[in-house]
């Protein structure tokens, strides 16, 4: 028979989660036994904490559902020349923040001096709020926003627009290394 803890499609936790585990079990009659498991399933994890149950001494589970934190990066194509389409990304990233996940924006191409304060200032989508209030929301969420270093640099971005935002240039290799640590990339 396969331990628990060894079921398939069940992974061990970290010693950081076994830790916060234990003060979750704290409650429970018995002490916690082993390390707990983490299933994953879509949009949520099922935690199972084995514990001895005091009175019959046999090993029980607890069964916990937890939110997955998501981190989704939004790559923008568009600038001004379709400020609708150039406003989506950031009105996402929004959302996605007010959800609790995490996020992060690469612009490139046309979107590259979107990064500007007084080019997004002029940028107002049909249906969509301003650009700038998105942008002044993501910079006080301390959302990364980069700059694909090419395009921004032959349309006019320096390091001066990244004053106050957590924001700078990054190469292709850069943005490979993004898309590789986030769940989902969306491209406008």
């Amino acid at each position: 028979m396969t331990p628990p803890d060894r079921e398939p499609g069940f992974l061990q936790t970290t010693p950081d989660s076994r830790l916060a585990l234990r003060q979750v079990s704290k409650g429970l009659m018995g002490m916690p036994q082993g390390p707990a498991s983490v299933s994953l399933q879509p949009q949520q994890r099922i935690l199972r904490i084995p514990f001895r149950d005091a009175f019959s001494c046999t090993i029980s589970y607890l069964r916990m559902e937890v939110p997955i934190m998501a981190k989704i990066l939004f790559v923008a194509t568009h600038g001004t020349e379709d400020p609708t389409r150039a406003t989506f990304p950031f009105m996402e990233a929004k959302g996605v923040v007010e959800a609790g996940h995490e996020t992060g924006i690469i612009l490139m191409m046309e979107a590259a001096p979107l990064i500007k304060d007084h080019i997004a200032a002029r940028v107002q989508g049909v249906g969509v709020p301003p650009l700038k209030e998105l942008m002044d929301f993501l910079t006080n969420h301390n959302v990364r926003i980069s700059v694909c270093e090419p395009s921004g640099r032959a349309l006019g971005v320096t390091e001066e627009d990244f004053a106050g935002k957590n924001s700078g240039f990054g190469t292709s290799v850069d943005a490979a290394n993004a898309y590789a640590g986030y769940d989902r990339v969306v491209t406008f």
